[in-house]
């Protein structure tokens, strides 16, 4: 082999390297459906009120475990409730118990006024506490069996919930990531604006608003309340930081939206144009004239304004949680928008700078047209992407 022959044929591997590497900067995405749900606290908590009876159970049934006495019932252990009994933290796991019609929790017997409410809350149906059976009606025990058990159904069911449970006062339920997260911050002494749960205290009765308000204002956390309260503090926290900022890139992305699509579309027509008007030489026709080069930078500066239209793409849906970068090396930069802006803007920029620096052979010629139609065909399918997430 002579070394022309040499020389020729590592040009033409530089040249069909640069095209692997422009396209390999290019983002290749697919649509990714609840990218940004499944945390666990529902993207930050709710400014809704979460008062009584606002609660959320799987089944209202009660299951019978194997092992357990009739009309009896205990649950399995529960980590993701929060029980605070007569202004008492109870922590978990927690255990509720049902026997001859009362309920304990981890060992704590709840009045029987506090079950039979938890039980309108569990069924919709009013229930007197010790309340003597009519003719022809369940006998007392039976009936108390029943409240108790929806009682510890309610409680056995539910999620990431709040129980304010006092002997002498309806019982209140409070969802975690709703009022119960202002409630964990003034129960850790973060704050003593009572006014961040008045939706709480507007939903009770005078002397409840005083019996509640006393509990938080003289409430002294323990040491394993104050970790549990506020790891989960920090948890929602940072889910509404995140929820905010998918919020922001989203409405950055409908406003940039429509000008690129427009830019996009303009940029596609003319660079169909241009390769259909100018294909890749022949062997025998390859040639290194001014005219060669401006069709090689023209390619080239279409591989560019195509990859800058990628990359801004490929940041704002990311970022809006609607796409998942594809692309195995840019996925692992695909939450640092810098170093992906970087990784793109430097393999691009070596593509592009080699083959227009190779620009007099066929095969930087070649190259720089395939480039050219990869990445109008790859803008064309971020067309039809946008317009099915308008």
């Amino acid at each position: 082999m002579t070394l022309q022959s040499t020389i020729s044929c590592l040009i033409r591997l530089t040249a069909l390297a640069a095209l692997v590497v422009a396209i390999c900067a290019s983002n290749f995405s697919a649509s990714s459906a609840g990218e940004t749900a499944g945390n666990g606290l529902n993207k930050g908590h709710s400014q809704r009120p979460a008062l009584i009876g606002d609660f959320t159970t799987d089944s209202q049934e009660t299951p019978v475990r194997p092992g357990i006495p009739e009309n009896t019932f205990r649950s399995e252990p529960l980590k993701e409730i929060w029980v605070f009994l007569n202004g008492a933290y109870l922590p978990p796991p927690y255990t509720v118990q049902v026997a001859a019609g009362r309920v304990s929790v981890n060992g704590h017997e709840l009045a029987a006024s506090t079950t039979s409410k938890l039980a309108e809350i569990a069924t919709g149906a009013r229930y007197v506490a010790d309340e003597e059976p009519g003719p022809g009606q369940e006998t007392r025990r039976d009936q108390a069996t029943r409240i108790g058990m929806s009682a510890a159904g309610l409680i056995e069911n539910s999620y990431r919930q709040f129980y304010l449970i006092w002997d002498d006062c309806h019982p209140v339920i409070v969802r975690e990531t709703g009022l119960g997260f202002e409630l964990l911050t003034l129960l850790l002494h973060e704050t003593d604006d009572i006014g961040t749960v008045s939706g709480l205290l507007n939903s009770l009765s005078k002397e409840q608003q005083a019996t509640v308000t006393d509990w938080i204002t003289g409430f002294e956390p323990s040491a394993e309340f104050s970790a549990r309260a506020r790891h989960t503090v920090d948890m929602i926290r940072q889910a509404d930081a995140e929820n905010r900022r998918v919020r922001n890139a989203v409405r950055l992305m409908n406003q940039l939206n429509y000008p690129m699509s427009i830019a996009s579309m303009v940029l596609c027509v003319f660079a169909v144009g241009h390769l259909l008007q100018h294909p890749p030489p022949e062997p025998a026709a390859a040639r290194s004239t001014p005219r060669e080069r401006a069709l090689v930078h023209r390619s080239l500066g279409l591989v560019a304004a195509f990859s800058t239209l990628d990359l801004i793409w490929t940041v704002l849906t990311h970022s809006a949680g609607v796409m998942r970068e594809t692309n195995p090396i840019a996925a692992s930069l695909a939450d640092q928008p810098v170093e992906l802006a970087a990784f793109k803007i430097v393999l691009t920029a070596f593509a592009v700078g080699t083959i227009a620096r190779l620009w007099r052979h066929r095969t930087a010629q070649v190259a720089a047209w395939w480039a050219c139609l990869i990445l109008t065909l790859l803008t064309a399918r971020w067309l039809t992407v946008n317009s099915a997430l308008a």
